[in-house]
């Protein structure tokens, strides 16, 4: 169980934006809260890459992440 839970420790909201940050995931998501819609570009984006064999999303989720690690080492995209 998380360490967190157990001791019932008060968390600060800079280390619940580390938190959001190192697991790659909304700080309302961590708190329970609703996340609200997505963006229609990224539904769209989800319902297509439903459509694809799991192999296929595999290679469109390592291209998003090699994208994500560009950006975290200050080189653009591409043609941005």
């Amino acid at each position: 169980m998380n360490p967190l839970v157990v001791l019932r420790q008060r968390v600060s909201t800079d280390e619940l934006l580390e938190f959001a940050r190192h697991y790659h995931v909304q700080a309302n998501w961590l708190l329970g809260q609703e996340q609200g819609e997505l963006p229609e570009d990224v539904a769209v984006a989800a319902r297509e890459m439903a459509k694809l064999s799991p192999e296929d999303r595999d290679r469109i989720l390592a291209f998003l992440k090699s994208l994500e690690r560009r950006e975290e080492h200050g080189r653009k995209r591409p043609g941005w």
